[in-house]
């Protein structure tokens, strides 16, 4: 039997690939695992603002007329965190721009 030369260095290529796909492949699925994981607390969350939905609606205006009401504890306490949440929302991605630019950079030699 007559070995082409050509058809040798397309099967090793073949295996490669196959071998290349089995391992992404296996990549994907753990990456998915790890996703699946670090959301797995989103639907106890759900579940639990579904269960305490009706709750909620109840105490809505009450909370409303407490935060209104002056010299409040809650009303100082609401705007104090939400002063906090928009320095967080603004500060944050320069935070996060100033730690990347500090890390080193690994080059994939």
């Amino acid at each position: 039997m007559v070995v082409i030369p050509e058809r040798k260095i397309l099967e090793a290529r073949k295996k490669l690939l196959v071998v290349q796909s089995d391992i992404y492949r296996c990549t994907l699925s753990l990456q998915c695992a790890r996703i699946e994981a670090s959301t797995a607390w989103l639907d106890r969350a759900f579940s639990f603002i579904r269960s305490t939905y009706p709750l909620m609606m109840l105490a809505a205006p009450i909370l409303g007329f407490v935060a209104v009401k002056k010299r409040s504890l809650l009303r100082d306490l609401w705007v104090k965190g939400l002063f906090g949440w928009q320095l967080y929302r603004n500060l944050w991605p320069r935070i996060k721009a100033v730690i990347a630019k500090r890390r080193p950079r690994t080059s994939d030699h």
